[in-house]
């Protein structure tokens, strides 16, 4: 439908969904089923730490930044730990958009931007923007207090 579902686990969002954005606050692999996968998703993992290793090597993988995204034991990090190198990352956001990689057609994808704010955003954008159409949005005038008011914000 184009419309956002809330599911109860992350396995039924990965294996039914063409498009998924993981924001956890996971601080270790919780979804290791490479099978989840099977039928090509694309995967926004901003928080990423959520994925093992099996899930990273069954998918293309691209970053913002790779030397940025694999370290601080994100689920790239442990990755490249377990297999000793880095080829299982096809490349970056840029590489895409300028043609230099490509998606392979029926592969799940895992986007994992490190420190990609922009991205972060637009996200934020969209989930404020339908949360405001559907009249679940609340604006806090004050939010910010004293910090917007003397400029040290």
């Amino acid at each position: 439908t184009g419309r956002p579902a809330v599911a109860e686990t992350a396995a039924e969002v990965l294996s039914t969904s063409d498009l998924a954005v993981i924001t956890t606050v996971a601080g270790e692999p919780h979804i290791a089923d490479p099978g989840l996968l099977a039928h090509g998703p694309t995967v926004l993992h901003l928080s990423l730490r959520d994925l093992d290793p099996t899930m990273i090597l069954a998918a293309q993988n691209f970053t913002d930044d790779t030397a940025h995204a694999v370290r601080e034991r994100t689920s790239l990090h442990l990755t490249e730990q377990r297999v000793g190198h880095r080829e299982f990352i096809d490349g970056t956001l840029a590489d895409l958009l300028c043609g230099t990689v490509a998606r392979t057609p029926g592969r799940a994808a895992v986007f994992s931007p490190f420190g990609l704010g922009v991205l972060d955003l637009a996200v934020g954008k969209w989930v404020w923007e339908g949360a405001t159409a559907a009249g679940a949005g609340r604006i806090l005038p004050d939010f910010y207090g004293d910090a917007v008011r003397d400029g040290t914000l």
